[in-house]
């Protein structure tokens, strides 16, 4: 049965398109204000754990980020990397699937923390808006 359930998670990753590349990366930014960027990237065809990403990250954010949202210090894209208009930042980016990241611009640098691997999985816990939550408030302290 478990083997049974880890197939099934490796099926829904691959089909999402989602990207091998994890963890941190460091690149320059042309943009010198200091803020934070929440980018959901998706395909044309979007699976329901796809949708369950955008719906928890939607909520996390009115829910515990509506003053930073309110003052620009936090934005929210929704990127559908199908569309030619978003071909450059979905290479930028590495995102040819499904992806969460969390783009902290700060003096001009920007640091971003690739969430993809760890939101197919929390979607399916209870912790998904806390542990989220919880990395925003981290990347708000780097401001």
């Amino acid at each position: 049965m478990i083997k049974g359930i880890h197939l099934l998670s490796l099926l829904i990753l691959f089909s999402c398109g989602q990207p091998d590349k994890k963890g941190e990366v460091n690149v320059k930014s042309e943009k010198s204000e200091n803020h934070i960027e929440v980018l959901d990237f998706h395909t044309d065809h979007r699976c329901v754990s796809c949708l369950k990403i955008e719906e928890l990250t939607r909520a996390t954010l009115k829910e515990s980020f509506q003053a930073e949202l309110n003052d620009s210090l936090i934005l929210f894209s929704l990127i559908n990397v199908d569309s030619p208009e978003n071909q450059t930042i979905a290479e930028e980016y590495e995102a040819f699937g499904t992806a969460l990241m969390i783009s902290v611009f700060k003096d001009g640098e920007e640091s971003v923390l690739d969430l993809t691997e760890w939101a197919f999985n929390a979607i399916h816990g209870t912790d998904f808006k806390s542990e989220l939550k919880k990395e925003l408030k981290d990347a708000l302290k780097q401001l």
